[in-house]
This record gives structure tokens, C-alpha cells and sequence, in this order.
């Protein structure tokens, strides 16, 4: 599991979005 801070950018696939965690986001 990463960070949600920036593990969103990271990926690219959509910026800092509260509410939308790295498991909701796959």
C-alpha cells in the first residue's frame, strides 16, 4: 500500500483528490 498523498500524482492517472483513496482509485 502507498501513501495518499502523493501516490496519486505519482501514478498520474488523476491529482491530490480527497475522498478517492488508492483502492478506490484501482
Amino acid at each position: 500500500m502507498r501513501h495518499q498523498s502523493s501516490a496519486n500524482e505519482d501514478d498520474g492517472l488523476m491529482p491530490d483528490v480527497p475522498g478517492m483513496d488508492d483502492s478506490e482509485r484501482k
